[in-house]
Formats: structure tokens, sequence, C-alpha cells
């Protein structure tokens, strides 16, 4: 679906916050890379009680799902947590989860952020404090403190650690799978194009998903920052979900770990993004839609992400050219326009002038002003430099 009728629809509150770091032993880095792989079991009881709900995504005009929330692929595993869950559909948690759900905020990114401020199931003690933001999309402190209860309950009335753990083999095999697809070292595309590095980087395989992703960065009590990319199922190979491979894996590692290179920058120059990148949206979106933004008081918060979208998309279609060439990074032009990203063009060639000027700008947060004056310099505010 493309990103503008997306928003259009109704999704504008589908943006992230901040998640809690790993408790969970996974797969772990390659000698070849810095990503950690694996399932989390926080993720996948909440995927189990999404997959429960009565939320599936996003409806056109038509009432077609068009911005899904659940995988529509069917394999073994999947049908399983039918057989083992489908009676549960009743259950406390998943009447809490479509009554949030149907409120239109407290979807899309936010409920796997708030499950990854807990510890594992079933205890699901909030071990980083969960932001005001978070709450805010819930409803209310007591709300989303209703929401985490009920997961717990969840947890415990049908011992989902046992299924969890009943599964570690499999899980382990997906991580296999994905690492195995990996062509290279896509960390390190990232690490030399920003400039710099995360302190760590860990990719969550979320099944049941959607065929997309989220990329919060997190920042631990000790000052580290870990980035994260929660990625849904693309396929079925042998009866298992797969990741992706080729083109569409390789973009959707870079663009998810790129938000927590990305994300933070944006927030910094808000500021001055606010004006020009306003103006830009205001001529995109249909006045209801922006009406809609504003009276949920996430005007900001829908300029934050429509910014940080576009640079992450130009940093992936400009890594297209420098590793591929002009003709990869052409099909990932097309490809980004068509969501409905009609500047990129325009930021791809501001990101083209960093590229050549590393000596004087050698990481991205250098650069940063420079991409605020092009997007002045889209909306008519100020000629770019």
């Amino acid at each position: 679906m493309k990103r503008r009728e997306f928003i259009r629809i109704g999704a504008a509150a589908a943006f992230l916050s901040n998640i809690a770091a790993f408790e969970n032993r996974w797969e772990k880095s390659g000698a070849k890379d810095k990503i950690s792989i694996g399932v989390d079991p926080r993720i996948e009881l909440y995927a189990v009680v999404l997959y429960l709900s009565d939320f599936r995504g996003l409806k056109n005009e038509q009432g077609v799902i068009e911005a899904r929330v659940v995988t529509d692929l069917d394999f073994s595993y999947k049908r399983e947590i039918d057989r083992r869950f489908s009676s549960c559909k009743g259950h406390e948690a998943v009447e809490i989860y479509n009554e949030m759900a149907a409120r239109g905020l407290f979807r899309f990114g936010h409920p796997p952020s708030v499950m990854l401020h807990l510890s594992n199931p079933p205890l699901l003690e909030e071990k980083i404090r969960i932001d005001d933001f978070l709450v805010k999309m819930a409803g209310s402190r007591a709300k989303l403190n209703e929401f985490v209860h009920g997961m717990r309950l969840f947890a415990r009335d049908v011992n989902f650690m046992d299924f969890f753990k009943g599964h570690e083999s499999a899980y382990s095999q997906l991580a296999s799978d994905y690492r195995r697809n990996m062509e290279w070292d896509y960390v390190k595309d990232l690490e030399d194009y920003y400039g710099y590095g995360q302190d760590s980087y860990h990719l969550i395989l979320a099944p049941l998903f959607h065929p997309g992703g989220f990329g919060p960065r997190i920042k631990t009590p000790e000052g580290h920052y870990q980035a994260y990319a929660v990625i849904g199922s693309k396929g079925v190979t042998g009866d298992r979900p797969n990741f992706g491979s080729g083109d569409s894996m390789r973009r959707l590692c870079w663009h998810e770990f790129s938000h927590s290179f990305v994300n933070h920058l944006t927030d910094l120059h808000l500021g001055q993004l606010r004006g020009p990148v306003g103006a830009l949206e205001s001529r995109e979106l249909p006045a209801q839609v922006m009406e809609q933004i504003k009276t949920f008081g996430l005007w900001d918060v829908h300029l934050a992400d429509q910014t940080s979208e576009y640079v992450v998309r130009a940093v992936t279609t400009r890594l297209s050219a420098v590793k591929l060439g002009l003709e990869k990074a052409n099909q990932a032009m097309e490809l980004e326009k068509n969501e409905g990203f009609s500047h990129l063009d325009a930021v791809c060639e501001c990101l083209e002038r960093y590229e050549k000027q590393r000596d004087t700008y050698p990481t991205l947060k250098d650069y940063f002003p420079q991409i605020v004056a092009a997007f002045k310099k889209l909306a008519g505010q100020e000629e770019a430099r």
C-alpha cells in the first residue's frame, strides 16, 4: 500500500517509541557482522493476541484491508496457533485490545513498543519506564496498565512460555535462514554511510506480523544505544515463514536500522523542519486528514515521522547506487516514489553532495543542517546551499 494512502485512511498515529533491551538468548551476532537475530517471546505473545483480535489493519473506502497488521500467508506455525489459541478469542486480553485498537491510536508499532519495555512473560514487569507518548496513544496510564495486565493474564492462562519454549528450535532455524540469506554485512554499509555506529543491533523475526517492519532505537540505563528492527514474514518456504532475500531483504534491513540513525536527528532539528515539511504535507494531505492529525495532537509527530521516512528512504536509495549501481538505484527510487515520496529525488541529490564532502561532513549528523535546507528549498522557503 502506498504510504500516502496509508496516512490518508487514518494511520497517522502509527508511530514508534523507544523500547527496552532484550533479555533473551538468541542466535548471536555473526563473525562478519554485529546483528543478533531471533524471535522475542514478548513480541510473540502480543502477536498471538493481535492475531485473535478483530483488528486486521486499515481498510480503504471499498472496505478492503490495505494496511495489514497480521500476515495473510499460510504456514504450519500459523495453523498451530489457530489450533491452540482460537478458543481464546473471548479472553480479557483480546477484548481489551479490541477496544483500544478500535479507538484508532494504539495500533501498529505502539503495542510492540510497550511489550518491549517489559520483562519476559508471564511476569511482564515494567523494566524501563513506558514513556508519555505511548501512554497518550493508549489513552491513559490506567488503560495502558489494563492492557499489560490483560497480556499478563493471557500468558499465564494459556501457559504461553511452554508454547514458546516448545518452538525454540524452529525459531533458531528461522534466525539461521535469515542469516544465510544475507548477502553481506548490511550494518557496515550503514555505519560507513552515517559515519558512526550503534552499540548493538538486534533483529526480531515476527512470523505473524505484516511483511514490513519497525525500527526503534533505545538507550539503556548505562547509556548505550541499541538499534532494533522488527521484521514480519514475506513468504513461505517449505511450510516455514521466510523474511525475504535479495533486494527486498537488504532494503528492509537497511531501512529499519536506518531509523536508529535518523529519527533522533529529525527530532533535534524539528523546530527548523516544522515550517517547510508542514508546508509540503499541507499540499499532499487532504484538509480533513490534516485536521484529524492535529486534533489528536500528533502534527509534530507526523512531521518528524515523514521527514525521517524521507531521509531513510533517500539513504537506502543512495546505498543502492553506491553498492549496486545506477540501475538498482533507479528501481529503488521508482518504488519509493510509488509509495508517495514524490520529493525523494531532491533529498537524494542532497545526499549525493554529502557523499562528495565527507572530509567536511564526516557524519550525517554534521551534514543534517544541509538536509534541513533542502526541505526549505523544496517548500520555497529558503535556497539550499
